[in-house]
């Protein structure tokens, strides 16, 4: 076991000997030692981070269920049947064209509970198969914006089964 001997106006330092040890060593202390060192000890820190964070995305992904949504051509589907896949699965996307030919969709649910925080649900009509207005419940961000105040309170809204 060596006891060193700080110097610093030198690059070299000399260790004293343990007393079982008759013999001095020279240690070099120049920077390139330092700037090894720093560069090991950023790899060791970087590598153990790089491992922790694969660990915990893997974790999240394997964690979470996968949230796919089914999605439903709304002209190609009885009314009673788009209502019940909004109530098996709790939300679908509905998509239909316009009179204008161009393609509309968006996010309908079974429930307003199912809509998210600053979202409301509100009462919806998409075209059916067998009807032009099918009743349906889309979550409307803007639906809370009614200037109610802080106790704002929004009907619960639920597609009834048939």
């Amino acid at each position: 076991m060596f006891v060193a001997m700080p110097c610093r106006s030198v690059k070299y330092r000399i260790a004293q000997p343990h007393p079982n040890q008759s013999h001095n060593r020279l240690y070099y202390e120049g920077t390139d030692h330092m700037e090894r060192l720093m560069k090991k000890t950023s790899t060791a820190v970087l590598s153990t981070f790089s491992i922790a964070a694969a660990l915990a995305a893997a974790l999240v992904a394997t964690a979470t269920p996968a949230s796919a949504i089914t999605r439903v051509e709304t002209t190609k589907h009885d009314c009673s049947a788009i209502r019940a896949t909004l109530i098996r699965e709790g939300a679908a996307i509905l998509r239909y064209t316009s009179k204008r030919g161009l393609p509309l969709y968006d996010r309908y649910v079974s429930s307003s509970l199912m809509c998210d925080s600053p979202s409301v649900g509100a009462w919806a009509r998409v075209p059916a198969r067998d009807t032009k207005s099918c009743k349906v419940i889309r979550c409307d961000p803007h639906g809370a914006d009614d200037g109610g105040g802080l106790l704002n309170f929004a009907p619960l809204l639920q597609i009834k089964t048939p």
